[in-house]
């Protein structure tokens, strides 16, 4: 019995791959004091600032520089802040509540004299979900720009979908 290659079959239908969701918020100020409260205080980091490559429609920026998703699903979510000498402060990515009181907390902390510290995690987010940087010990605390002069912003939110 010889074993061959048969015909090739048709072609299937082609498509355009859809436009990446993604949004990048920070905050361009420095020297913003935050002021926290108890654990679960959760006050809000705000990221008032798209970048401009953020898709029109997919997220809604807030009055309190909180993140609201218009297109569901999962989420890489980072959240990054860049304090002043301080003593160690725990932050937290929030969805829908402050601090510790949330249906997803996902907790980091910068390091005691000040510096940067972030966190990266994967959502599921549905729309009208909220998302923000929440500063959930005891404040206050002032933003910085990065350490090592490269001039990065203070506070940081970027999501990403990747599913």
């Amino acid at each position: 019995m010889a074993y061959g290659v048969g015909d090739t079959g048709p072609t299937g239908p082609t498509g355009t791959m859809p436009a990446p969701v993604y949004g990048n918020f920070v905050t361009t100020t420095t020297g913003s004091v935050y002021s926290g409260g108890s654990l679960g205080a959760g006050t809000v980091m705000a990221t008032p600032t798209p970048a401009p490559s953020t898709p029109a429609g997919a997220f809604t920026v807030n009055g309190d520089g909180s993140i609201t998703v218009n297109q569901p699903g999962t989420y890489l979510v980072t959240g990054k802040v860049s304090v002043t000498a301080t003593n160690a402060e725990s932050y937290a990515v929030q969805v829908n509540g402050t601090g510790g009181n949330v249906s997803f907390y996902n907790a980091f902390s910068t390091p005691i004299g000040g510096g940067t510290s972030s966190i990266t995690t994967v959502l599921t987010l549905a729309t009208d979900d909220v998302v923000s940087i929440g500063l959930t010990s005891a404040g206050p605390v002032t933003t910085t720009s990065t350490p090592s002069g490269t001039g990065g912003p203070p506070v940081a939110l970027t999501l990403l979908q990747i599913g």
